[in-house]
């Protein structure tokens, strides 16, 4: 008996089970029998508003599926849902265009708009509650009304059906088809409406705040997703106010005016007004989303000159100088923060600028140099990331100048001499790179190596003891091997530092056509333009030009360091070569009339002195009296060099007896360093006219008595051009006196 009453519960059981799936079954078959119907319904309707152009004004994703759509996609996927949405919203839009259209946008025709919208969403909701339902019902109802407020009587009637419509607006974000809509408050001018509905369909598109809580993962990423597209709708309003292509709100526009262009002021009160609205958002990911198109758009000035909120983090995280603490919370700012930043991006690096701009409109001076030391001392990655040598000393001389006007006269001393060191190693890679790129086929493996060091040192900055030991020194860079221990600043032998200067001297006279010679913009006065005695043979003057150049071009970056320029050895040299003396190989070759005799030394030393003749006629004074240090006496004791010696001196005394001249002249403006030959006296600067030509007399005086020790010397020589040019030092003391 147990047996058959377990039996029969367990059949009753079944049968049970199986009405139930038969009345789930019956239930889902009549739900997609009313949904048929719906849809059914849904296409009559459109049907009768010609399918085809609503068809033709929907976007192109959505006329791609209804293509492929049949009645069971439009009941049953999700698609379908998508489509149909999108028919009713430009179904409506019609309805409300084609009565204001009707009667030239009038009050009344736009308030029959409304009505006509109110009865078509009443049948839709009716009879096809799948596809219309309540809020999207609401959503066009404010649209009617926002339709209504463009030809109100009144701004305070506009302002009201505005107003209403909003509120309405902002309980239904997601039914609101927002490129409609936007169009709509942009032609009413409601700024606050063109932000405040799409940050708020932004909102209700991701409840939890999964685009503000990285953690989230893949849930994050598509939360952001769904608010940029509510974002863009904003952005697509400013796109045109910034560029001036389109007019906001003529899409939408019914009365008059719809179609006419904004003029330029218009357009500037209009962005000015969006951007308030826009800045006072509370919605971090927004703003930043803003940030990012107003630069893309190229409207970074307007918006450093505004400075909302949030920027400064912004521009400190997207450009990779700043770490992240999470939305809401404090960002601790990290530019070059010990280790280099990077590699970054072009675009991080325009976000860095404009933070280094945004601290110097604020007067952040320290700030905004850390910024650019940053940039210089980032590290380098492939393609775009990739950071060239000039990059960086533009980006170190910039830190300067931010430095300096802090006033913190120890970070500028810092950055200048990064700056300047800089500048030597970027000297030294495009060296290596000409090299490089100069060598054939058969020297690949070399041609290797260059290309190596090259890009070794477009990494970072280098010690200035690395770069001279492991890339100037073996490749023969003579004047940057110079240029570093000048830059070094410690004591070097002088020995080295003259046997530095002899190499590349000898480099500049055995290859003037690849000499570096860099700009020469210092002028000798017109009175050492006129060469005196024969010219030399082309190929001399060739060699001495490239010397010189060489000289000028260095003296005048070391003068007055001794310990980097020396200068009466340097002099010597010159001289050396001028007479055939030196290098020794070319002397036994060489007589005295194919030696130079035109200014260019004279010239090169006066212009490495900057320009200041008493030093220029000191140097050559030393030489001639045989006191100059490191140069032997006995071969300045050769007739040969003592006559170039006497030629230079005599284009030098020349030059001061136009400057006396001058003195004597206007005694009001003495020469900016005063003569002050190598007598003894003191630079000159008189007080009054009087003073100034009691000076120049003795300076004249000065002049006048050393052109006569250095006539005496010439005739001691009892050479032919000697002799001449005792004429020379006899002419000038004579017009001294």
């Amino acid at each position: 008996g147990g047996m058959a009453v377990a039996q029969q519960a367990a059949k009753r059981q079944r049968l049970n089970h199986a009405a139930q799936l038969e009345d789930e079954r019956t239930s889902r078959t009549r739900a997609l029998a009313a949904k048929a119907r719906e849809a059914l319904t849904l296409l009559q309707l459109l049907a009768s508003n010609n399918l085809g152009r609503l068809a033709a004004r929907i976007d192109q994703g959505a006329q791609r599926m209804l293509k492929s759509m049949n009645l069971r996609d439009l009941v049953y996927d999700a698609d379908g849902e998508t489509v149909a949405a999108k028919l009713i919203s430009v179904l409506i839009t019609q309805q409300l265009d084609n009565a204001a259209a009707s009667a030239g946008g009038t009050a009344a025709a736009l308030g029959g708009a409304v009505s006509g919208v109110e009865e078509v969403a009443v049948m839709l909701q009716k009879n096809c509650p799948s596809y219309f339902k309540e809020d999207d019902r609401a959503f066009y109802q404010a649209s009617a009304k926002l339709k209504a407020a463009e030809a109100a009587p009144n701004a305070s009637t506009r302002a009201a059906l505005v107003s209403d419509a909003l509120a309405t607006l902002s309980r239904v974000p997601l039914a609101c088809n927002l490129e409609y809509l936007v169009s709509q408050l942009a032609y009413l001018r409601c700024y606050e409406g063109i932000v405040d509905v799409p940050l708020r369909a932004a909102a209700a598109a991701d409840p939890i705040g999964a685009a503000l809580r990285p953690e989230a993962g893949a849930a994050h990423e598509e939360a952001k997703q769904r608010r940029r597209a509510a974002y863009q709708h904003i952005f697509s309003t400013l796109r045109m106010l910034v560029s001036g292509e389109g007019n906001p709100g003529a899409a939408a526009g019914s009365g008059p005016d719809a179609q006419k262009g904004l003029t330029s002021q218009e357009r500037a009160s209009f962005k000015s007004a969006l951007l308030k609205a826009a800045f006072k958002s509370g919605d971090v990911f927004f703003l930043e989303c803003l940030y990012d198109a107003m630069i893309a758009m190229g409207d970074a000035t307007t918006l450093l000159s505004s400075d909302p909120p949030h920027l400064e983090r912004f521009l400190a995280e997207h450009s990779g100088l700043a770490t992240a603490t999470g939305y809401g919370s404090s960002v601790v700012y990290l530019p070059n923060n010990g280790a280099p930043v990077g590699p970054l991006s072009r675009r991080q690096v325009q976000l860095a600028e404009l933070l280094a701009k945004l601290h110097i409109g604020k007067r952040r001076f320290q700030e905004a140099a850390s910024v650019y030391a940053a940039l210089a001392s980032r590290r380098s990655g492939p393609g775009e990331s990739s950071v060239g040598l000039e990059e960086r000393v533009s980006a170190l001389q910039a830190a300067v100048l931010q430095a300096k006007s802090v006033g913190n006269s120890g970070l500028v001393d810092k950055l200048e001499a990064d700056a300047r060191l800089m500048s030597y190693q970027a000297q030294v890679a495009q060296r290596l790179e000409a090299r490089r790129v100069s060598l054939g086929p058969e020297s690949e493996e070399e041609a290797s190596e260059l290309g190596r060091q090259a890009s070794d040192l477009a990494t970072g900055l280098r010690d200035v003891s690395e770069l001279y030991n492991d890339y100037a020194q073996p490749h023969k860079m003579w004047d940057v091997c110079l240029q570093l221990i000048d830059f070094a600043g410690s004591a070097v032998d002088a020995a080295l530092v003259r046997q530095l200067w002899d190499h590349a001297l000898l480099a500049a006279a055995d290859h003037p056509e690849s000499a570096i010679m860099g700009d020469s913009t210092s002028q000798l006065p017109s009175a050492l333009s006129p060469p005196l005695g024969r010219g030399a043979g082309a190929g001399l003057t060739v060699r001495m030009s490239a010397v010189a150049a060489l000289v000028e071009r260095l003296g005048s970056q070391f003068f007055p360091s001794e310990a980097s320029f020396p200068a009466t050895h340097v002099a010597f040299r010159m001289e050396q070569v001028a007479a055939g003396l030196w290098p020794t190989a070319h002397a036994a070759a060489t007589t005295a009339a194919d030696g130079y005799k035109g200014d260019a030394m004279a010239r090169a030393i006066l212009g490495a002195c900057h320009n200041s003749l008493p030093a220029a006629l000191r140097v050559y004074e030393l030489l001639l009296a045989r006191r100059a240090p490191g140069v032997p006496e006995a071969e300045l004791a050769q007739v040969r060099l003592k006559v170039s010696l006497l030629r230079s001196l005599a284009h030098l005394c020349r030059a001061a007896q136009a400057e006396v001249v001058s003195a004597l002249v206007a005694p009001g403006l003495p020469a900016a360093d005063g003569l002050a030959l190598a007598t003894g006296m003191g630079p000159g600067r008189a007080a009054g006219p009087q003073a100034a030509l009691t000076l120049a007399h003795r300076e004249a005086g000065n002049l006048a008595d050393a052109c006569e020790r250095y006539a005496l010397e010439a005739r001691r020589l009892g050479d032919a051009e000697a002799e001449e040019l005792a004429g020379v030092f006899d002419a000038v003391k004579a017009a001294a006196r």
